[in-house]
């Protein structure tokens, strides 16, 4: 369980368990086919599967989660999982299906959500933008992740993050 501190939750030292081998057991050990793998990519390579309408259904349980998260003043990191869980399922799709820009989005903001300890008016605003960019990439079809315009929307990211780190620091010191 999560405890608190001056600044948010913090979690506690991790839990170890015991490996249960049944599964194991169940269907052996060994390497998979390479043929079977070699098929598998064969396909993952040539199928055309139009996913956005999944990215955007995942994005308006953000956007739901988002706008619920402001109306509350208080226990806001409740909505966290949920919106860690919708931003891992956009990443995941976008990078299985060559929305490589959407992808590499996701993961920046992914990892920023994995370092924050309080989920606060600035965190909103970022998932907002990143909510905002992910819509850009989807509606100008920007997929290649060497884009110049999609580069631009992952550095205004990345500098929104900066800026986050950067208060958030002045505020520890003084």
């Amino acid at each position: 369980m999560a405890k608190k501190d001056k600044y948010g939750p913090r979690e506690t030292l991790p839990r170890y368990f015991k490996a249960d081998f049944e599964l194991q057991q169940k269907v052996g050990t060994g390497q998979l086919d390479a043929t079977a793998v070699a098929r598998v990519q064969d396909y993952l390579d040539k199928v055309d599967i139009d996913v956005t309408p999944d990215l955007r259904a995942s994005m308006d349980v953000i956007a739901a989660n988002l706008d619920e998260a402001r109306a509350l003043s208080y226990d806001r990191e409740q909505f966290l999982p949920v919106i860690s869980r919708e931003l891992m399922n956009i990443k995941a799709m976008s990078g299985m299906f060559r929305q490589m820009m959407v992808c590499r989005v996701s993961a920046f903001v992914l990892t920023f959500l994995e370092d924050i300890k309080k989920v606060d008016n600035d965190v909103l605003g970022i998932l907002t933008v990143y909510l905002n960019v992910v819509r850009s990439l989807m509606d100008r079809k920007i997929t290649d992740d060497t884009n110049a315009h999609g580069q631009a929307f992952l550095q205004e990211i990345r500098a929104a993050c900066k800026r986050y780190y950067d208060k958030q620091s002045a505020a520890v010191k003084g």
